[in-house]
C-alpha cells in the first residue's frame, strides 16, 4: 500500500473511529477497453465526511505534494459554504482537527 492511500485510510479511520461518516472518492477519469469510468470532478478531495454537522473534505499529501489550482478551489468552495476543508499530511493532524471539533459543541 502507498504512503498515499495508507493516509487516506488512516483520516477515514480516524473519522468513522469517533462515529463520523468518511469516504474516500475518486476523481478524475479511467479508461478500461471501450469503457470510461467518470469520478468526481477535477479537484474534488481525496476524503469526503461529516462528523458532528461539519462537512469535511480532506486532501490527502505526502512529501513535497501540494494542492492543485483545482483543489485549491475546491477547498475555497468547501469553506466559502461552512465546511472543514485542508491538505493532511500526517494522520496526527486530523486527530487535533478533530479533538477541536468535539469541543466547539
Amino acid at each position: 500500500m502507498s504512503d498515499h492511500s495508507e493516509l487516506i485510510r488512516k483520516i477515514i479511520k480516524a473519522i468513522q473511529s469517533r462515529g463520523g461518516v468518511a469516504f474516500h472518492v475518486f476523481s478524475g477519469l479511467i479508461k478500461t477497453g471501450r469503457f470510461a469510468i467518470h469520478g468526481a470532478e477535477d479537484g474534488t478531495f481525496d476524503v469526503i465526511g461529516c462528523y458532528k454537522g461539519h462537512f469535511l473534505a480532506f486532501d490527502a499529501k505526502v512529501g513535497k505534494d501540494v494542492l492543485s489550482d483545482d483543489q485549491i478551489e475546491f477547498m475555497a468552495k468547501v469553506r466559502d459554504n461552512g465546511g472543514v476543508a485542508m491538505a493532511i499530511y500526517d494522520a496526527g493532524t486530523i486527530t487535533g482537527l478533530l479533538d477541536s471539533l468535539d469541543t466547539e459543541r
